[in-house]
């Protein structure tokens, strides 16, 4: 796989936040396409984006994001529920 732009890059500018090289167990099942964040997933990626005016209202399952600019949010396409 290859990641850009996103929470486990390792080329850092100011003010992002790593998370580790990418973890299969981050998923619910990888494996077989679901890239729901599991328990572990969603305690590494929460509060690590920050939500900002144009961003998503909604996550892929049509979860609300936070919709509050400057707001923590989770990093990818996953809020869990």
């Amino acid at each position: 796989m290859t990641f850009e732009g996103n929470a486990s890059d390792t080329d850092l500018g100011a003010g992002n936040t790593m998370s580790g090289m990418y973890d299969a167990g981050w998923f619910a099942n990888p494996g077989g396409g679901d890239y729901h964040l599991s328990p572990s997933g969603a305690t590494t990626f929460a509060d690590v984006a920050t939500w900002k005016e144009g961003d998503p209202p909604v996550d892929y399952d049509g979860d609300a994001r936070p919709g509050v600019d400057g707001a923590k949010d989770y990093a990818g396409a996953d809020v869990p529920q």
